[in-house]
């Protein structure tokens, strides 16, 4: 999953860390922390990316924390993304042999 924060106030914003709040399917999940404190300017985009295994098939869904002065905030709307896992269909394969 990729996304980008903006800062579209008139000053610096201070983040002390970005959580990524991962639900899957039958209780699964991820808690996903960025611990380096970064100032994004104003006007400037920042694109994170993070990754975990896909471990159970069903939907997954995710919001975006932005944590400041130590205040955990969730950005933009209530889950970030959603999407679906469907376990691999099987292959069959065929052998065929022709005769005369």
């Amino acid at each position: 999953v990729a996304f980008t924060i903006s800062n579209r106030g008139a000053d610096p914003a201070a983040i002390a860390c970005i959580n990524l709040v991962v639900r899957g399917p039958a209780g699964s999940g991820a808690y996903l922390v960025s611990r380096q404190p970064l100032s994004l300017e104003p006007g400037r985009d920042l694109t994170v990316a993070a990754s975990w295994p896909l471990d159970k098939a069903g939907l997954w869904s995710g919001s975006v924390e932005v944590e400041q002065s130590g205040t955990s905030t969730r950005v933009g709307v209530k889950e970030a993304f959603a999407f679906r896992v469907v376990p691999a269909r099987p292959r069959h394969l065929f052998r065929w042999t022709l005769s005369k």
